[in-house]
């Protein structure tokens, strides 16, 4: 499998693990949450799976030398 499928499925884990804990805070959070849902799913994208992926994708195309240093 793809680096990128992995790591989806190392997330989704970690949410279905997490989710038991702070479920019901997310819950009683949720309008504030929606509120700012737009700014919760930029701030998500810029700084969890944009760095992932471009990460990843370099690593395809560069040596291991330059995967080291990274």
């Amino acid at each position: 499998a793809d680096p990128l499928s992995l790591n989806l499925a190392r997330w989704a884990i970690a949410v279905l693990v997490l989710l038991p804990f702070t479920g019901a805070g997310l819950w009683r959070q949720w309008p504030l949450l929606r509120r700012h849902l737009g700014w919760v799913a930029a701030l998500g994208f810029t700084g969890l799976a944009l760095p992932h992926v471009c990460i990843y994708t370099a690593l395809q195309t560069t040596t291991a030398l330059n995967a080291l240093l990274l």
